[in-house]
């Protein structure tokens, strides 16, 4: 199985689906992985894994607004018409 440490600022939609299937109800401390980078200092990383690939995302500010703004859209998309969505893709991007 491959495994691929990711950031905020290399997720997509796609990886923000799969964080949400492998923790419906959210993460919280103890779903953290402590890893020692190269200068001594420790980061935090959710470990989210699909059939073929582990990913370790970086936790931090960024990913948790980027992950927030996202079921925001989601939500909205919901309340929305089929019409709308077109531009809401538009919003993202």
């Amino acid at each position: 199985m491959k495994r691929y440490i990711k950031d905020f600022t290399s997720i997509n939609e796609g990886h923000i689906l799969l964080i949400r299937k492998c923790y419906p109800n959210g993460f919280d401390e103890h779903d953290l992985v402590a890893l020692k980078s190269a200068n001594g200092g420790y980061s935090n990383y959710l470990e989210v894994k699909s059939d073929e690939v582990v990913y370790l995302v970086h936790v931090n500010h960024d990913l948790l607004e980027k992950i927030d703004n996202f079921e925001k859209l989601v939500d909205r998309r919901a309340a929305l018409g089929d019409e709308d969505i077109e531009q809401i893709s538009e919003d993202l991007a």
